[in-house]
Protein backbone atom coordinates (compact mmCIF):
# COMPACT_ATOMS: atom_id res chain seq x y z
CA UNK A 1 0.00 0.00 0.00
CA UNK A 2 1.58 3.39 -0.72
CA UNK A 3 1.36 6.11 1.45
CA UNK A 4 1.93 9.35 0.94
CA UNK A 5 0.76 12.67 3.56
CA UNK A 6 -2.37 10.26 5.18
CA UNK A 7 -3.44 9.46 1.59
CA UNK A 8 -3.37 5.82 0.88
CA UNK A 9 -3.32 5.31 -2.93
CA UNK A 10 -3.86 1.84 -2.97
CA UNK A 11 -5.90 0.97 0.31
CA UNK A 12 -6.46 -2.84 1.59
CA UNK A 13 -10.49 -2.60 1.69
CA UNK A 14 -11.39 -4.96 4.62
CA UNK A 15 -14.35 -2.82 6.43
CA UNK A 16 -17.01 0.19 5.67
CA UNK A 17 -14.70 3.10 6.59
CA UNK A 18 -11.82 1.84 4.32
CA UNK A 19 -13.93 1.80 1.44
CA UNK A 20 -16.02 5.03 2.38
CA UNK A 21 -12.17 6.52 2.74
CA UNK A 22 -11.10 5.32 -0.23
CA UNK A 23 -13.96 6.78 -2.42
CA UNK A 24 -13.85 9.95 -0.33
CA UNK A 25 -10.24 10.28 -1.12
CA UNK A 26 -11.21 10.01 -4.67
CA UNK A 27 -13.82 12.78 -4.53
CA UNK A 28 -11.42 15.02 -3.31
CA UNK A 29 -9.56 14.39 -6.37
CA UNK A 30 -12.97 15.24 -8.92
CA UNK A 31 -13.21 18.05 -6.85
CA UNK A 32 -9.38 19.06 -7.48
CA UNK A 33 -9.69 18.43 -10.64
CA UNK A 34 -12.98 20.76 -11.21
CA UNK A 35 -11.43 23.68 -9.40
CA UNK A 36 -8.05 23.71 -11.26
CA UNK A 37 -9.65 22.95 -14.87
CA UNK A 38 -12.67 25.90 -13.78
CA UNK A 39 -9.80 28.07 -12.81
CA UNK A 40 -7.48 27.64 -16.18
CA UNK A 41 -11.21 27.96 -18.14
CA UNK A 42 -11.70 31.23 -16.20
CA UNK A 43 -7.99 32.66 -16.76
CA UNK A 44 -8.74 31.48 -20.71
CA UNK A 45 -11.47 33.85 -20.56
CA UNK A 46 -10.29 36.46 -19.00
CA UNK A 47 -6.82 36.35 -21.05
CA UNK A 48 -9.24 35.50 -24.64
CA UNK A 49 -7.15 33.14 -25.29
CA UNK A 50 -6.33 29.67 -23.98
CA UNK A 51 -4.44 28.67 -21.51
CA UNK A 52 -2.22 25.42 -21.28
CA UNK A 53 -4.44 24.20 -24.03
CA UNK A 54 -7.52 25.08 -21.67
CA UNK A 55 -10.03 27.27 -23.06
CA UNK A 56 -13.77 28.52 -21.86
CA UNK A 57 -15.62 25.62 -22.58
CA UNK A 58 -13.58 23.19 -19.75
CA UNK A 59 -16.15 24.77 -17.39
CA UNK A 60 -18.40 22.42 -18.45
CA UNK A 61 -15.69 19.95 -17.60
CA UNK A 62 -15.17 21.29 -14.10
CA UNK A 63 -18.74 21.46 -13.26
CA UNK A 64 -19.25 17.70 -14.75
CA UNK A 65 -15.93 17.03 -11.76
CA UNK A 66 -17.95 19.16 -9.18
CA UNK A 67 -21.37 16.75 -9.55
CA UNK A 68 -18.79 13.67 -10.33
CA UNK A 69 -17.02 14.60 -7.11
CA UNK A 70 -20.61 15.01 -5.12
CA UNK A 71 -22.08 11.76 -6.38
CA UNK A 72 -18.98 9.92 -5.51
CA UNK A 73 -18.64 11.64 -2.12
CA UNK A 74 -22.15 9.98 -1.55
CA UNK A 75 -20.76 6.29 -2.80
CA UNK A 76 -22.10 6.18 -6.23
CA UNK A 77 -20.26 3.51 -8.18
CA UNK A 78 -21.83 4.69 -11.26
CA UNK A 79 -19.91 8.08 -10.97
CA UNK A 80 -16.74 6.27 -9.91
CA UNK A 81 -16.80 4.66 -12.91
CA UNK A 82 -17.96 7.50 -15.27
CA UNK A 83 -15.48 10.08 -13.22
CA UNK A 84 -12.34 7.45 -13.96
CA UNK A 85 -13.29 6.67 -17.94
CA UNK A 86 -13.69 10.94 -18.43
CA UNK A 87 -10.15 11.41 -16.90
CA UNK A 88 -8.39 8.80 -18.50
CA UNK A 89 -10.19 9.98 -22.03
CA UNK A 90 -8.90 13.61 -21.06
CA UNK A 91 -5.58 12.09 -20.28
CA UNK A 92 -5.31 9.95 -23.65
CA UNK A 93 -6.57 13.36 -25.89
CA UNK A 94 -4.08 15.89 -23.56
CA UNK A 95 -1.14 13.24 -24.19
CA UNK A 96 -2.36 13.07 -28.03
CA UNK A 97 -2.81 16.43 -29.06
CA UNK A 98 0.11 18.45 -26.58
CA UNK A 99 3.68 19.51 -27.20
CA UNK A 100 4.95 18.22 -24.54
CA UNK A 101 2.69 15.14 -23.47
CA UNK A 102 4.48 14.05 -20.11
CA UNK A 103 3.96 17.69 -18.47
CA UNK A 104 1.63 16.41 -14.73
CA UNK A 105 2.42 12.72 -15.70
CA UNK A 106 3.25 11.76 -12.45
CA UNK A 107 0.24 14.33 -11.10
CA UNK A 108 -1.87 12.21 -13.82
CA UNK A 109 -0.78 9.26 -12.56
CA UNK A 110 -1.53 9.79 -8.68
CA UNK A 111 -4.71 11.06 -9.72
CA UNK A 112 -5.39 7.84 -11.59
CA UNK A 113 -4.27 5.77 -9.05
CA UNK A 114 -6.98 7.49 -6.71
CA UNK A 115 -10.09 7.89 -9.10
CA UNK A 116 -9.43 3.64 -9.38
CA UNK A 117 -9.16 3.45 -5.83
CA UNK A 118 -12.50 4.98 -5.91
CA UNK A 119 -14.11 2.59 -7.80
CA UNK A 120 -12.64 0.32 -5.67
CA UNK A 121 -13.76 2.12 -2.82
CA UNK A 122 -17.55 2.45 -4.05
CA UNK A 123 -18.14 -1.45 -4.90
CA UNK A 124 -16.63 -2.51 -1.84
CA UNK A 125 -18.82 -0.50 0.02
CA UNK A 126 -21.68 -1.40 -1.68
CA UNK A 127 -20.50 -5.18 -1.36
CA UNK A 128 -20.01 -4.28 2.64
CA UNK A 129 -23.40 -2.85 3.04
CA UNK A 130 -24.76 -5.44 1.30
CA UNK A 131 -23.15 -8.59 3.96
CA UNK A 132 -24.03 -6.85 6.84
CA UNK A 133 -26.74 -7.92 8.77
CA UNK A 134 -29.78 -6.10 8.73
CA UNK A 135 -30.16 -5.90 12.64
CA UNK A 136 -26.58 -4.17 12.86
CA UNK A 137 -27.41 -0.46 11.91
CA UNK A 138 -29.85 -0.68 14.09
CA UNK A 139 -28.37 -2.27 17.18
CA UNK A 140 -25.29 0.63 16.50
CA UNK A 141 -27.77 3.76 16.38
CA UNK A 142 -29.52 2.23 19.95
CA UNK A 143 -25.98 1.79 21.12
CA UNK A 144 -25.33 5.44 20.64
Amino acid sequence: MLNYAGMKWWPKLTGLEEAEQAAHQSAGVCFTIAALTALLAGMSLWLRKPVLGIDSWAFTDAIIFAIAGWRVWRLSRTWAVLALVLYILERVYAFASSPAPFVGGFIGVAFTLLLISGVRGTFAYWSFKKKEPAGAFEAAAGAK
